[in-house]
């Protein structure tokens, strides 16, 4: 069992890593920044991932079992709040577009995100730019 997670976690480690690009080197400042924000910002919140891709596609995952029970509002609420954040984070001239928020059941960390232990939402990022001007 463990070694199959090992090899699950690798796998996905994979993936996220080929779907990474030379753009996405200079956004590391600001995803470090982000999730680090997020952390301090959000007591529950146990880990967080934070992605962007061909600077226009924002994935975060967050590892909070309190969020992870609440409701399908609760967790788009969070979503537009770390939209918002991250609109603030990169800039008002961001290219960020769209992105997907994930909620992960475990608040063990390195927990391996799947179908059974995950909740998302899209992050409107565009909608939420006009909404404060940027």
């Amino acid at each position: 069992m463990l070694l199959r997670n090992i090899a699950l976690l690798s796998f996905i480690t994979l993936i996220f890593l080929s779907a990474c690009n030379d753009q996405e080197e200079s956004n590391m400042p600001q995803i470090a920044r982000m999730q680090d924000t997020v952390l301090k910002i959000y007591a529950n919140t146990s880990q967080v991932t934070v992605g962007v891709k061909y600077h226009t596609d924002l994935s975060v995952v967050i590892w909070d079992d309190k969020l992870y029970n609440g409701d399908d509002a609760a967790r788009q609420q969070r979503a537009n709040e770390v939209g918002a954040l991250a609109i603030t984070i990169f800039g008002k001239d961001t290219k960020l577009e769209k992105g997907h928020f994930a909620v992960v059941k475990s608040t063990e960390k390195n927990a391996v995100p799947d179908e059974a232990n995950t909740k998302g939402c899209n992050i409107n990022i565009d909608s939420l730019k006009k909404a404060s001007g940027k």
